[in-house]
This record gives structure tokens, C-alpha cells and sequence, in this order.
């Protein structure tokens, strides 16, 4: 995410914004709803698991570290088996 997100700009105006300031509100939004599936995460965990479980995208393999992009379910879904 942070690629043309729609944001509120000065003047009570919307526009189409990209950037890493754009990209935060996905991935913490994720951090915590892995920390509702299991509040004894570290911060450490929280990471690794939005890191390992994203969505591959071929376009992004040279462009991110992880080569692809957050994926809240898959996330919440290997918190949840690894609970088990």
C-alpha cells in the first residue's frame, strides 16, 4: 500500500497521495489485528509475520524487500496456526 491513496490535504481537499507516510496506516492496522489474535507477540513477531506472509508480485521483486505486498489475511491466518 501507499501507492495513490486517496488522503485529506489542506482546505478540507482530497487527493491522491504515495509514499511511506500513505503505507503506515495499512501496516499498523495489520500489527494489531495480529496482536488481537495473540497480544503476546513481540514486535519482532509482528514484523515477521506481515513480512513473510505478503502477497508475491512479480513487478515488485526489485522494488521491496519482501517482493510483494501486506496481505492482513494471510498475516492473521499464520498467527492463528501458529497459536495451534
Amino acid at each position: 500500500p501507499g501507492e495513490r491513496i486517496i488522503s485529506t490535504v489542506p482546505g478540507f481537499q482530497k487527493a491522491a497521495m504515495t509514499g511511506t507516510s500513505q503505507a503506515t496506516a495499512f501496516v499498523s492496522g495489520i500489527a494489531a489485528l495480529l496482536l488481537s489474535k495473540d497480544p503476546r507477540l513481540t514486535p519482532a513477531q509482528i514484523k515477521s509475520f506481515i513480512e513473510t506472509n505478503v502477497a508475491l508480485i512479480d513487478s515488485l521483486k526489485t522494488k521491496v524487500k519482501s517482493s510483494g505486498r501486506v496481505d492482513a489475511y494471510r498475516s492473521v491466518l499464520a498467527v492463528s496456526k501458529s497459536k495451534n
